[in-house]
C-alpha cells in the first residue's frame, strides 16, 4: 500500500513537471530561431494551453492506465456550487446583451 502511494506521488510529480516543461518550452520558443516568426508566435501564444491539454489527455490515456500507480483526479461537477451551469446560454439573452458580450 505504501509503495502504491509513493508511486502515485511520483507519477503525479512527473505529470506536473512534464506540464511545466512543456509550457516553459513552448513559451521560450518565441525567442529561438528554429521556426518562422509567425509559427513561433503562434506556438508561444497557444503552447501552454496545448501543453496542459495534451498532458491531461496523456494522463488519462491507455498508456497511463498501464502504469501501476493510480493518480488521484479532481472531481468536477456539471454545475457550480450555486446550482448554475458552467456555460451561459447566450442565445437566451436579449439581443443587446449578446452584442455587448461579443
Amino acid at each position: 500500500r505504501a509503495a502504491s502511494a509513493s508511486a502515485s506521488a511520483l507519477l503525479s510529480l512527473c505529470w506536473g513537471l512534464l506540464t511545466f516543461g512543456a509550457c516553459e518550452g513552448s513559451t521560450r520558443l518565441s525567442a529561438s530561431r528554429y521556426f518562422p516568426r509567425t509559427l513561433r508566435s503562434l506556438i508561444a501564444d497557444f503552447g501552454p494551453a496545448l501543453a496542459v491539454g495534451s498532458v491531461s489527455a496523456l494522463s488519462t490515456s491507455a498508456f497511463a492506465t498501464r502504469l501501476a500507480a493510480d493518480v488521484p483526479r479532481l472531481a468536477v461537477g456539471a454545475s457550480t456550487s450555486l446550482g448554475r451551469p458552467w456555460l451561459v446560454p447566450l442565445w437566451s439573452l436579449p439581443p443587446r446583451w449578446r452584442l455587448l458580450a461579443a
